[in-house]
């Protein structure tokens, strides 16, 4: 009787252990499926603000923010919501979606069907990028992000299609200072839907103090975003020598030192070929309590995208300032959008005059 007693306890003991650990195992699989699915979601929710970052200028002064499309134009006779941008090729199309509306780590978040793309920020919304398939539309974005509810669609169209517009009142390589002395050089035109791009590096980042109940962030805001240094890879890649004799001329005219730091910033890397620096793009925020934080950033070497269009280098990396970061960056970027009704008469031109 006792050792019947004794395999009943054993046997008892047994199955309650093999309970234990079924459980243990399954709490454990819910804290891995727990941990990845937030994984997952900050995951797309850092994609989507930096795709917002870089489709639109975005302004907080008021406390709310307000959003001020970076491309697009809605031509008369079209939807509200319908924005166009005009283009020579598909090429150039697809280039474009992917400056705007592609994270550099898209980390699965881009499905593709044929020749459509979406990108998939889960909660945060989606885009769709579609060929056109006729000679009136070369390709279609159908948009989908709660923060701009009035835009549901970017064409592209071809450039013969586009209406007359206003001159633009600067072209690449022109160089301009404003009333506070800063010197700026012109990386775009406004033209047919894409607003024009001023850039300088004599004012740089700005730093906002964000707190919670529970944490407090430094975010970083003001770097150029990514179309910006894709403008200035193109116009430094589609005439190398002409960028040279500018540089040279403005050296020439103004001194090495004579027009800010337009001349001691990144137009000297590209002039000396060096590769080794990189610039920060878009806003970046920090978690003040150990300066961890996230950087997509762009290096000064020249490579082609999948459409040959000529861009930088650009990637993203964590980093922990209480470690050497993995990669140097710079923040001293900054850049403007005119259009051709702006008015930009604080903006006095200094080369080519």
């Amino acid at each position: 009787m006792k050792r019947k007693n004794i395999i009943v306890q054993t046997t008892t003991a047994i199955l309650l252990l093999s309970a234990l650990q079924l459980t243990a195992c399954h709490d454990d699989n819910d804290d891995k499926h727990e941990e990845e699915a937030k994984q997952e979601h900050l995951i797309q929710q850092m994609a989507h603000d930096f795709v917002l970052n870089q489709l639109c200028n975005i302004d907080t002064t008021s406390g709310r923010a307000s959003y001020t499309l970076r491309m697009g134009e809605v031509l008369p006779g079209a939807p509200g919501t319908t924005y166009s941008v005009a283009v020579e090729s598909e090429a150039e199309a697809r280039h474009l979606f992917s400056t705007y509306f592609t994270p550099i780590d898209t980390k699965g978040l881009t499905r593709k069907n044929g020749g459509s793309i979406m990108v998939d920020f889960g909660t945060y919304g989606n885009v769709t990028y579609t060929p056109g398939g006729n000679d009136k539309t070369i390709a279609i974005v159908n948009v989908n992000l709660p923060e701009l509810p009035n835009v549901k669609t970017f064409e592209f169209i071809p450039k013969n299609h586009w209406p007359n517009n206003a001159t633009s009142p600067f072209f690449p390589g022109d160089v301009v200072q404003d009333k506070d002395g800063h010197w700026w050089i012109c990386v775009r035109a406004c033209d047919g839907g894409l607003t024009g791009i001023l850039m300088t590096w004599d004012t740089g980042t700005k730093s906002e103090e964000i707190k919670t109940k529970i944490k407090s962030y430094t975010k970083v805001t003001g770097c150029a975003p990514r179309d910006v240094w894709n403008a200035l890879a193109f116009f430094y890649y589609s005439d190398v020598d002409e960028f040279k004799n500018e540089y040279n001329s403005l050296k020439r005219k103004y001194g090495q030192y004579g027009c800010g730091n337009l001349l001691n910033s990144t137009l000297k890397d590209l002039y000396d070929k060096r590769t080794s620096n990189t610039h920060q793009i878009g806003d970046m925020v920090t978690k003040s309590s150990n300066d961890i934080g996230e950087t997509y950033y762009c290096r000064m070497s020249i490579i082609f995208d999948d459409d040959n269009m000529p861009i930088f280098e650009s990637g993203r990396y964590f980093f922990d300032k209480t470690e050497n970061p993995i990669v140097p960056v710079r923040r001293n970027s900054h850049s403007i959008t005119f259009t051709s009704w702006d008015d930009m008469s604080s903006y006095k031109k200094k080369y080519p005059l």
